[in-house]
């Protein structure tokens, strides 16, 4: 990573967000957001065992003034064994300035059906 340049010095800074209000039939997860030299991410982690209602295939993060940045992976990451849980990680490249503002995480299945949309994704100032 650090002849990547995908790191620098101050290494990998960490942002816990809040989740939007969901009803008890939706899944409950937690959304941490890193950023590094030149990426940003943002992690899905799921309480349980309970996951999306579909395999995500397909990430988009988009923000201010139309802003996309380029999705480098989307993994979805499911438990192997009773004590893990299911996480997604989106990975993006971003420079500082692109990483500034608010961005809304969409994830989709391969047929395009949109299994999750969050607004309000922020990441972590360097």
């Amino acid at each position: 990573m650090l002849s990547e340049a995908l790191l620098d010095q101050k290494g990998v800074r960490t942002l816990q967000l809040k989740t939007p209000e969901t009803d008890s039939s939706d899944a409950m997860f937690q959304v941490r957001t890193f950023r590094s030299a030149l990426r940003v991410a943002v992690q899905l982690e799921f309480s349980g065992r309970t996951s999306l209602s579909g395999k995500v295939s397909r990430a988009s993060l988009s923000g201010p003034n139309q802003q996309t940045l380029r999705v480098v992976a989307a993994r979805q990451l499911d438990p192997t064994s009773e004590a893990e849980t299911a996480r997604i990680i989106v990975e993006a490249e971003a420079l500082t300035l692109e990483a500034r503002g608010i961005y809304t995480l969409e994830l989709q299945d391969a047929e395009g059906t949109r299994l999750l949309v969050l607004p309000g994704v922020r990441f972590p100032s360097i």
